[in-house]
């Protein structure tokens, strides 16, 4: 899990198809899963979700296995570029795959390493550093992402009827000085749309 008081960043590398992110499962079968068992391969060519849409894995590896009663565990390794709720769970459901543990272990370039390249144990946490900052904004498109986003949610504003439902943050002053700011950049507020405006922000699995 990635604590960031930056929004713009936040959003960049929750969007769908920007920053990829990799799960580590475990499953709980009646024997070993392998890569070509076919729930793994419909991981890869993608499930469909009982609502009609679908999610698709980038990679799937296998990890390690053990006996467990009379199951037997098995860890795979998941990366996905989606951003929906629960995505990991819901796709895991879809394949028939009996999970009973996941955790992320990588976003975009970070994961669960120190810089002495040990894990990090549970319950601890590291500071990124500026060039892991730095990489993770590449990844999600660069920094000037942040600003047609900016630009999209304030014309997003103006769209808001105060009248039919109040707001306790925006006001019919906020939304008139937001629009005299639009006529003063020559900028028409209907033209301004971003493609992050359209996906679904990934919440924690």
């Amino acid at each position: 899990m990635i604590l960031t008081n930056d929004g713009d960043l936040h959003h960049a590398v929750c969007s769908k198809g920007q920053v990829t992110k990799e799960y580590a499962l475990t499953l709980k079968e009646s024997k070993i899963i392998e890569l070509d068992d076919p729930r793994i391969q419909s991981l890869l060519q993608g499930v469909i979700f009982p609502d009609g849409t679908g999610a698709r894995a980038l990679s799937v590896s296998i990890g390690s296995h053990w006996k467990h009663g009379e199951h037997m565990n098995t860890i795979i390794y998941v990366s996905i570029a989606e951003g929906t709720w629960h995505i990991i769970r819901r796709m895991s459901a879809a394949a028939q795959l009996r999970l009973v543990h996941l955790h992320r272990v990588r976003v975009g370039n970070i994961t669960l390493l120190d810089a002495d390249g040990v894990e990090l144990p549970v319950g601890e946490m590291r500071e990124l550093t500026t060039k892991e900052v730095e990489d993770l904004w590449h990844l999600a498109g660069g920094r000037d992402q942040a600003t047609p986003r900016r630009i999209a949610a304030l014309a997003r504003i103006l769209t808001y009827d105060l009248d039919a439902q109040p707001s306790e943050e925006i006001s019919h002053q906020v939304q008139e000085r937001i629009r005299k700011w639009f006529e003063s950049v020559k900028i028409k507020p209907e033209e301004c749309h971003h493609p992050f405006d359209d996906v679904d922000e990934e919440m924690p699995e």
